[in-house]
């Protein structure tokens, strides 16, 4: 199953792709299906650990029900926010670039879970929530 971020030509250049290899077990969907990743296009092997974690967790989610095309949707999902040109050339500014991308991610994944904790235990105001949701809409 080939995947690109974009599925039609006028919607956007697609720099990455995949292909993922399914195999069903026989009592599918009861059973999980196992995944392979083939980076394609634009990817290096440092993605494949994430993909298959947004695999994992996609499979984990339906299982019991049909669960190729969620998972089919959860990778092009990935590679659509990981689209962008030179991420699978060697060079140092490619590699600078990945990490600067990764550390924003996670200052953000962090930021988020912080807030979570807050919000659970009501000590978070109003702006505070405000300015949060101004600072989310911001780095859309």
């Amino acid at each position: 199953l080939r995947l690109l971020p974009f599925s039609t030509e006028g919607e956007g250049e697609s720099h990455v792709s995949v292909v993922l290899d399914v195999r069903l077990p026989e009592g599918y969907p009861e059973g999980a299906p196992e995944v392979g990743v083939t980076i394609t296009k634009g990817l290096t092997d440092d993605h494949i650990p994430d993909i298959k974690g947004v695999i994992e967790e996609s499979i984990e989610e339906n299982l019991g029900g049909p669960s190729i095309y969620a998972v089919a949707e959860a990778v092009r999902e990935w590679l659509l926010s990981h689209n962008s040109p030179g991420q699978d050339d060697g060079s140092m500014y490619a590699q600078m670039m990945r990490r600067q991308t990764d550390k924003k991610k996670e200052a953000e994944k962090r930021t988020e879970e912080d807030y979570e904790d807050q919000t659970g235990k009501g000590e978070i105001t109003e702006a505070e929530k405000e300015e949060r949701e101004v600072m989310r809409r911001r780095a859309e």
